[in-house]
């Protein structure tokens, strides 16, 4: 079991420290565990990769490259990724081929599907999942599957259609990272649309690792009237089962959320574009 170290190549907050990288409505973390390397997410555009080059991160190096869930702001650089890469493999659920994703969240019905015309441009490129598996001896992709605890309020802006079946989005298509180090389990769930708590316990479940170092991921508290009592319920159920594990949260996490998180655990921090961790 090696050390962690994150680098988040883009985020919706800007680089407080280097004003040559971009930032978006996106999220693409560079994850090294020892000497393995992966990409996590590729945000909206191709900003990851300017980003990656000012950061001297080289995405040629990379053993694999991850998609958390078939939301545009997540998987909008895939085709600038697939064109800069000639090799590397992307991991991700079998669930978003063929899945088109919609939210209504600012009032109209807005597309932020995947763009599924690149898994046949590229079929040789994609290694599909069905559910949660190892993809290093200390590495494994979870599918989560637990409800114990509340989902995201934000999620009722979210539907769904696959193979004309439409409705609330079940977010099976979701995966986090479970890793394992000599200090315990760190997590990353860049949405956790499935609920952070749920991601941690079905990580916990799989890996038999029930010290959790770390949770790093947006949250998807989302501004919306009743987002500071879900946070403070969420920072309540943390503190009490997870007290000593770091959070680490950006992206999706609001700006009201974050405030209250910092507020109400000693652990929280907020990450950035271009910001490192270190675990």
């Amino acid at each position: 079991m090696a050390a962690c170290k994150i680098t988040i190549l883009v985020d919706n907050q800007p680089s407080p420290c280097n004003a040559l990288l971009k930032h978006e409505h996106g999220l693409a973390m560079l994850v090294e565990v020892g000497e393995w390397r992966a990409l996590y997410d590729m945000g909206a555009s191709d900003a990851f990769i300017h980003n990656a080059d000012a950061l001297a991160c080289n995405l040629q190096r990379i053993d694999a490259a991850i998609l958390s869930h078939g939301h545009a702001d997540h998987t909008g650089g895939l085709h600038p990724f697939l064109t800069h890469t000639t090799s590397t493999h992307v991991w991700l659920s079998s669930h978003i081929e063929g899945l088109a994703c919609y939210s209504s969240r600012h009032g109209s019905l807005n597309d932020i599907s995947t763009n599924n015309a690149l898994f046949k441009h590229y079929p040789e490129r994609f290694h599909w999942v069905d559910d949660s598996c190892w993809i290093t001896p200390s590495v494994a992709l979870i599918k989560a599957s637990t409800t114990a605890y509340p989902l995201p309020q934000g999620n009722r802006f979210l539907t769904a259609t696959k193979a004309d079946k439409s409705g609330y989005d079940d977010f099976n298509h979701e995966l986090s990272l479970a890793i394992t180090t000599p200090q315990g389990l760190v997590v990353i769930a860049a949405c956790s649309h499935k609920g952070a708590l749920n991601i941690i316990q079905d990580c916990i479940a799989f890996t038999g690792e029930h010290r959790v170092k770390a949770f790093v991921g947006g949250l998807h508290l989302v501004d919306m009237p009743s987002v500071e009592e879900e946070t403070r319920q969420f920072s309540a159920f943390l503190t009490r089962f997870y007290p000593q594990t770091a959070l680490f949260t950006g992206h999706c996490t609001c700006e009201t959320a974050k405030k209250i998180l910092c507020e109400t655990h000693s652990q929280a921090k907020i990450f950035h574009t271009g910001m490192e961790i270190l675990l």
